[in-house]
C-alpha cells in the first residue's frame, strides 16, 4: 500500500488486501498495469514471503483490549491443531491468521474451496498451515463445510499442518462445530495502533511516532476501524513524498483527503447549483474519472456524459464561455505536460466517492458513461477507475456488467474486459462475486467472445494462485461446440502448465477430461498432444516431479498409447516423447517417471515397434548431451522389451541388433 507521487501529481489508492497495488492513475496500452498488478495481487492472496514479511511486520498483535490474539490464536493451534477466528469484518482476522500461522510454520497458505468439490480443495501437504476463509464460500456451503471440517484436521494433524478459520458470527453459527474451544472472538486493535506500525513499515519509527502523537490524528482515528488507520496511513506515506509544504498545510490537506474532501466537495457542488453549471459538474467527473488524460480526452469525455444525461448545453458556449484554463480552475485542476490533474491529494477517488453516495440516483448513468467510455480510445484509464469503484465500493456487478460487454465490442476491448475481471477475480473486495460470475459464464450457453474471456482469465493469475477454481471453469468450457472456445481453454491449461507446481494438478485436470465422453473428451485428446511437449524451462510439461499414485501413471501411459498411434498426432507426439527422453538426459526430468510412462505405453507389437526405432534414433543422434543417453536408452528398451505379449524378456542387445540392421 505505498502508491507514490509521480512527477507533483497526486496518485490515488484503494484499500484492504487488494488495494495495496491497485494503485496510480497512468497505465499503459492494454491494461499491461492491470495484469501486473493483479499478479501481485494473486501472489499475496498466495501468501508468497513478501506478503508474509509485510503482515509480520505492520501487524499489532493485541486487541483494543489489550489481549495478545495471535498468541492465543497459536495456543490453540498447537493444542486442537485448528482456530476459528470469529469477528465482523475489520476486526484484523487475516492478519492475525498469517501470524498465528507463521509463529508455527513456514509455509502458510490460503484455501479457497472449488464449491464442485469441496473434499478435493482441501489439501493436506505436510507441514503447511493452512488459512480458510468462509467469506469465500457460499453461504449454502457452509454447513457442508462445518461437517468435513472434523475430518480435515484429523489428517493435517497426521501430516503435522493446521488450519485457521475466517468467520463472520453469521458464518460462524453456520459452521456449527461441535468443539467451541476452537473458537476465539476478534474485537479489533486500536486504530492509532494499526496506523503507527503501518507508517512505521512505510516511513521510520520515529515518524510514526511524531506522527501518533498529533493531537489531530488521535482524533480523526477516534471511534475508526483498522481499515480507517491504514487508509490514513497511506495518506501520509503518499504526501511525505510530494515536496516540502507548511506542516499546518500539509496537516490540513491530509485530513481533508482523508474525509474524502467531503466539506470541500459539499460547498463545490452548492456553489455549482443552478442553470449552466451542469457542464462543470461533467468536467468534474471526466478529470475524476481519466485523470492525467490529455484535455481533449477528458472534454470529450465530459461531452459524452453531458449528453448521456441530457444536458442541456448552450452551443454557443463553446465560443463565448470561459476558456479550458478557467473552466479548469473552477474545479480545482490545472493542465501540466498537456494533461489534466488536480491539484489536491486523493481528489479524484473522493470526487467519485461523493456523487455515488451523495446522487444513488446517477449510479447507472456513471455505470453507463464508463463502461461507453472503456470501449473508447479512453479504455484503459476508463477500465482502471471502473475497477477501483468497484474495489472501493465492493460492487462486482459493474465489473461482469462491463466486461461482458467489452468483450463483444473489439480485440482490444476484450483485453480489457480480461484485465479488469483478471484483477477483481483475484482480489478481496469482489473476489467471490466474481469467481461466481465466471463459473456461471462458464456452464450458460453464452457469447463465444464471453467464453473465450473467462477462458483467458483461468489462464492467468487467477489460475496461477487458485488452480482448482480455474480448472473448473476450464472443464466446464472445454465441453462448448466452439472450436475458439476450445483453443482458449487449451492454451490457458498451456499456460498454467508452465508453472512446475501446477503441472501435476493440471495432468490430473486433462487426464479427468481424457476419461470423459464427447467435447470434453475431445479437448482432453488435443491438450494431451499440444502440452506433452517440452516447456519454457526445458522441462516436460506434464511429468509431475515424482508419481506416488500408480494409477495415474497407467492412466498417462494410455494417454501416450493413444496419441502414438492416432495418425492425426503421431508425429507430434513423437517429437515430444524425444523431447521427453532428452530432458531426462540433461538432468531436467526425473528418468524413473519417464521410463515407467513410456514403457507402459506398449501395449503390443505395434506399439513397440513405433518407439523402439524413435528410443534408438534419440539415442544416436549427433546432438551433443550434457548426460549419456545411452544408460536411458538401454533401460527403456529393455522394459518396452518386457512389454512384448510374445517375446517378454526381450534383451535389450536384440533390440540393438535388429536397429543397428536396420540403420
Amino acid at each position: 500500500m505505498t502508491g507514490a507521487e509521480e512527477s507533483g501529481r497526486y496518485r490515488t489508492d484503494i484499500y484492504g488486501d487488494a488495494g495495496n497495488v491497485f494503485a496510480g492513475g497512468h497505465v499503459e496500452g492494454d491494461l499491461y498495469m492491470i495484469y501486473q498488478q493483479a499478479r501481485a495481487v494473486a501472489a499475496a492472496r498466495a501468501l508468497d514471503a513478501q506478503t508474509v514479511e509485510l503482515k509480520r511486520a505492520v501487524c499489532v498483535r493485541v486487541d483494543r483490549h489489550g489481549a495478545d490474539v495471535v498468541g492465543r490464536a497459536v495456543s490453540v493451534l498447537r493444542d486442537r491443531s485448528v482456530v476459528v477466528l470469529r469477528g465482523p469484518e475489520g476486526t484484523g482476522r487475516r492478519i492475525t491468521a498469517i501470524n498465528a500461522l507463521t509463529d508455527l510454520t513456514p509455509t502458510p497458505k490460503e484455501l479457497v474451496l472449488d464449491p464442485e468439490d469441496l473434499e478435493r480443495s482441501l489439501v493436506a501437504e505436510p507441514s503447511h498451515g493452512y488459512l480458510l476463509d468462509l467469506g469465500e464460500v457460499d453461504g449454502e456451503l457452509v454447513p457442508e463445510v462445518g461437517r468435513l471440517v472434523e475430518g480435515y484436521v484429523t489428517r493435517l494433524r497426521q501430516v503435522g499442518s493446521c488450519l485457521v478459520i475466517l468467520a463472520t458470527p453469521q458464518a460462524w453459527r453456520l459452521l456449527d462445530l461441535a468443539d467451541e474451544r476452537v473458537t476465539t472472538t476478534m474485537t479489533g486493535p486500536r486504530p492509532l495502533a494499526v496506523f503507527q506500525s503501518h507508517l512505521a513499515y512505510w516511513t521510520s519509527a520515529a515518524q510514526a511516532r511524531e506522527w501518533a502523537r498529533n493531537d489531530q490524528i488521535v482524533n480523526a482515528l477516534e471511534g475508526g476501524t483498522p481499515f480507517d488507520a491504514v487508509r490514513l496511513a497511506g495518506i501520509v506515506q503518499r504526501d511525505s513524498e510530494s515536496g516540502p509544504r507548511e506542516a499546518e498545510d500539509r496537516l490540513k490537506e491530509i485530513l481533508a483527503a482523508y474525509h474524502n474532501w467531503e466539506d470541500a466537495l459539499r460547498d463545490w457542488f452548492e456553489r455549482s447549483h443552478g442553470e449552466g453549471k451542469g457542464y462543470s459538474r461533467a468536467l468534474l467527473l471526466a478529470t475524476a474519472a481519466l485523470e492525467e488524460a490529455s484535455a481533449e480526452d477528458v472534454f470529450a469525455a465530459a461531452d459524452l456524459l453531458a449528453e448521456q444525461v441530457t444536458l442541456v448545453r448552450d452551443p454557443t458556449v463553446r465560443l463565448t464561455g470561459h476558456g479550458m484554463t478557467d473552466q479548469l480552475a473552477d474545479i480545482g485542476a490545472q493542465l501540466i505536460d498537456e494533461r489534466i490533474v488536480f491539484q489536491r491529494p486523493e481528489y479524484a477517488s473522493s470526487v467519485l466517492d461523493h456523487v455515488w453516495h451523495d446522487r444513488p440516483h446517477l449510479r447507472t448513468d456513471l455505470r453507463e458513461w464508463l463502461i461507453a467510455l472503456g470501449a473508447s480510445r479512453h479504455g484503459d484509464r476508463a477500465a482502471v477507475t471502473l475497477l477501483r469503484m468497484a474495489l472501493r465500493h465492493g460492487d462486482p456487478g459493474v465489473v461482469a456488467d462491463a466486461a461482458f460487454r467489452w468483450c463483444g465490442t473489439s480485440a482490444i476491448s476484450r483485453v480489457r474486459a480480461v484485465g479488469i475481471l483478471t484483477a477483481a477475480a483475484v482480489s478481496d473486495e469482489v473476489g467471490f462475486g466474481i469467481r461466481r460470475k465466471l463459473y456461471q459464464w462458464s456452464i450458460a450457453s453464452g457469447p463465444e467472445d464471453v467464453q473465450i474471456a473467462v477462458a483467458q482469465v483461468c489462464g492467468g493469475p487467477l489460475g496461477e494462485s487458485f488452480p482448482r477454481i480455474a480448472l473448473t471453469r476450464l472443464r466446464h468450457l472445454s465441453r462448448k461446440d466452439s472450436v475458439n472456445v476450445r483453443d482458449a481453454v487449451i492454451e490457458a491449461l498451456k499456460t498454467l502448465a508452465q508453472h512446475r507446481k501446477l503441472r501435476g494438478t493440471v495432468l490430473g485436470e486433462i487426464l479427468d477430461w481424457w476419461d470423459a465422453y464427447g467435447r470434453q473428451r475431445t479437448t482432453g485428446q488435443l491438450a494431451l498432444v499440444t502440452l506433452a511437449g517440452v516447456g519454457d524451462d526445458g522441462r516436460p510439461l506434464l511429468v509431475p516431479e515424482s508419481f506416488r499414485d500408480d494409477g495415474l501413471v497407467e492412466r498417462l501411459a494410455l494417454a501416450w498409447r493413444t496419441i502414438l498411434r492416432e495418425p492425426v498426432t503421431e508425429s507430434t507426439a513423437e517429437v515430444a516423447a524425444a523431447g521427453w527422453l532428452e530432458a531426462v538426459a540433461q538432468g531436467r526430468a526425473p528418468a524413473e517417471t519417464v521410463v515407467e510412462v513410456l514403457a507402459r505405453s506398449c501395449e503390443s507389437n505395434l506399439d513397440i515397434g513405433r518407439l523402439s526405432p524413435l528410443v534408438w534414433n534419440w539415442a544416436h543422434t549427433e546432438t551433443p548431451a550434457p548426460f549419456p543417453r545411452e544408460p536411458i536408452c538401454r533401460e527403456l528398451l529393455d522394459r518396452i522389451g518386457a512389454q512384448d505379449p510374445l517375446t517378454p524378456g526381450l534383451s535389450p542387445m536384440t533390440v540393438y541388433a535388429m536397429l543397428k540392421e536396420r540403420t
